[in-house]
């Protein structure tokens, strides 16, 4: 019995004297801020092919492990429909870019302050604290998306879901130096991802349309999930909510609160054929 309790002592302490190492995500680990597009007419079964170009602006504060983010950018999307009893399925292609700056930091529950600075946290820490830590860095970002998907159009709501997969290709000074922090192991290098990778990407989203047939258009929440090869919570995640208002003519706006980068708002215009 003596000696539990003093194995279960030791386990205590070094819970609490051993910090974990900062995490930090590549800018292509950022969902794609391109919104999905959905039927102009909720009675419509026709097939038909949703062509849309957005642009946007983002910006954080202060997100995981990265703070000052600025971001600007645009996406190209492609959805096609298919019509009578398939009327529900669809296949969505986007692509885009984005770059902008963005400064290094270390969040409170990362142990960067206190416990941290005296274990695995410390070199990270003294990293943040040297005219490196303190720098701007620049970055840029080409993404690709493709997914497929069911949604069911009423006059009362857009209810759908969607599965895919997200490539990106990341580079600038932010990404070197993030390699070169890992690679030192001053932050976490278990499940990091690399400057050219991939991820799935699970989408899900609530709407309605407003007036009789979407006269005056529609109002969708869209909650999306960037997670590993592993599943939904394993090998790092990030998520975005989508605020999307479109016009019958097509035009649309909206503003995206996610986790790299806190705010984005975009504007534009969806083609159907």
């Amino acid at each position: 019995m003596k000696s539990f309790f003093v194995c279960l002592v030791l386990g205590l302490v070094t819970l609490f004297v051993t910090g974990c190492a900062p995490r930090t995500h590549s800018m292509g680990y950022t969902l794609m801020p391109s919104p999905l597009q959905h039927r102009v007419d909720p009675d419509s079964v026709n097939n038909n092919l949703d062509v849309s170009a957005s642009g946007f602006w983002g910006f954080s504060d202060d997100a995981e492990s990265i703070k000052s983010v600025n971001a600007g950018g645009g996406n190209v999307s492609a959805t096609y429909r298919f019509n009578k009893r398939t009327a529900f399925f669809f296949a969505n292609v986007a692509v885009g870019g984005f770059g902008g700056s963005a400064k290094f930091s270390c969040d409170e529950k990362d142990d960067c302050d206190e416990i941290g600075k005296k274990f695995e946290a410390k070199n990270y820490w003294e990293w943040l604290n040297s005219n490196d830590g303190h720098k701007v860095y620049s970055y840029g970002v080409a993404q690709e998306r493709v997914s497929l998907g069911g949604e069911i159009n009423t006059n009362a709501i857009i209810l759908g879901f969607a599965k895919g997969v997200q490539f990106y290709q990341a580079s600038g000074s932010y990404e070197r130096t993030r390699e070169d922090l890992i690679d030192m192991r001053y932050v976490d290098y278990k499940n990091s991802e690399d400057r050219l990778d991939w991820a799935n990407v699970s989408m899900l989203w609530l709407g309605t349309y407003l007036g009789k047939r979407g006269r005056f258009g529609n109002i969708v929440i869209e909650f999306d999930v960037l997670h590993g090869k592993g599943g939904l919570f394993k090998d790092g995640w990030t998520r975005s909510t989508k605020y999307t208002y479109t016009h019958p003519s097509g035009f649309f706006v909206g503003a995206a609160e996610g986790d790299l980068i806190s705010w984005l708002f975009y504007a534009g215009k969806q083609f159907s054929f």
